[in-house]
């Protein structure tokens, strides 16, 4: 009889592909990268009674004897905070559009104490002020790993039509410890370049409703996700890549 590697919460259904990746410190065995919710039934769609959901990114070690574990045994990072910031998008000194971010902690991962880390989907806080609202937020798309990040999009529902159903974020975290990148994640003021101008923001809102999974296109220094919201509409966000993955990444030799 099979033993489960590792259980989630209770309320915590896995309804999506997980995603696997090699340890990121050269570790025995896989990272395995997946969140928790489900938008299946009608009374998935309300944003109240809700069971609080997660994004996980848990370490098999890949070995015949080992030791089963929980949420108890992960490293915790969190939603810090979640904001409007408004950024100057055409160089004439005035901001003029107005973004929905979401900060996300920086914990230190041992990997002598910690099987891996998660990621609760509930702010700590809104716009400053501490939140105990829990909003129905899950994840129910596929993830994608590349160039040491991860990124997934969420799902906050709504029974408001002019909502589309509801909201999406786009979150782009650290694939080792499921915290903030060493560098900006997003292009806030479009200018090309992921620097100080841009923010520090982990998650970006959605201007298109809900938005499954990201198709990723690598331009230059950059990657572009794209998606299909539920408005019709096609968003396209520049993301950043972390400066290791710059230059040729492989050889071959000519003879």
């Amino acid at each position: 009889t099979g033993i489960p590697l590792f259980t989630t919460e209770s309320g915590q259904p896995i309804t999506t592909q997980p995603q696997v990746a090699i340890h990121p410190d050269g570790e025995d065995g896989f990272m395995i990268y997946f969140g928790t919710g489900k938008y299946l039934e009608t009374t998935d769609n309300t944003s109240s009674a809700q069971a609080l959901q997660a994004f996980y990114g848990i370490w098999d070690k890949d070995q015949s004897n080992f030791t089963a574990f929980d949420s108890s045994d992960l490293l915790a990072q969190s939603i810090t905070n979640q904001y409007a910031e408004a950024f100057d998008t055409n160089d004439d000194g005035v901001d003029d559009k107005t973004y929905d971010l979401r900060d996300v902690s920086d914990e230190v991962i041992d990997w002598d104490v910690h099987m891996g880390w998660k990621l609760d989907l509930m702010p700590d806080q809104i716009e400053g002020v501490d939140n105990v609202l829990n909003a129905g937020e899950r994840q129910v798309s596929n993830a994608v790993v590349r160039n040491g990040r991860v990124i997934f999009t969420t799902l906050l529902p709504s029974a408001l039509p002019c909502e589309f159903g509801g909201q999406s974020y786009l979150m782009e975290l650290d694939y080792r410890n499921g915290g903030k990148l060493d560098t900006p994640a997003f292009d806030m003021n479009g200018d090309g370049l992921f620097d100080a101008d841009d923010s520090d923001a982990s998650g970006r809102g959605s201007s298109v409703g809900i938005m499954p999974s990201v198709s990723i296109l690598s331009i230059g220094g950059k990657d572009i996700a794209f998606g299909s919201g539920a408005s019709g509409a096609i968003e396209a966000i520049q993301i950043g890549v972390e400066a290791a993955t710059y230059g040729r990444q492989s050889w071959r030799q000519l003879e």
